[in-house]
């Protein structure tokens, strides 16, 4: 996973015995952003995404489990914000983990994506 990240140009923050931490950087994205009238308009802006993999040993090979941590600066309010989970591409990494496995056998790799909001 970590020779993954770093092809694709992310950065691994942090590494456990049973978890890594990859920061995906800035992009730029069109987000759903609140309007101080309540509304709800799509914007061009920045999006900054990590995501957290915790390795389980499991009967029949290893469960992953991931947290995506996607957040996007609000233009007018000027604070970083929860984006929508689909913009952070952490399940990405755990696809390429998937389609290297040769023996065909994807099913001892489990990913359950779960969106973590900014503390």
């Amino acid at each position: 996973m970590r020779a993954d990240a770093v092809a694709r140009g992310w950065r691994v923050v942090d590494e456990g015995v049973d978890s890594i931490l990859v920061d995906f950087g800035v992009a730029a994205a069109r987000v759903p952003v609140p309007t101080d009238d309540g509304r709800v308009t799509l914007r061009d802006t920045e999006v900054h995404a990590t995501a957290l993999y915790r390795f389980d040993v499991a009967a029949d090979g290893a469960a992953i489990t991931m947290w995506n941590d996607p957040v996007y600066w609000h233009p007018d309010w000027r604070v970083w914000l929860p984006a929508p989970g689909g913009l952070a591409p952490g399940d990405a990494l755990l696809r390429e983990l998937s389609s290297e496995r040769g023996d065909g056998d994807a099913a001892t790799l489990r990913g359950q994506p779960r969106g973590a909001a900014v503390q």
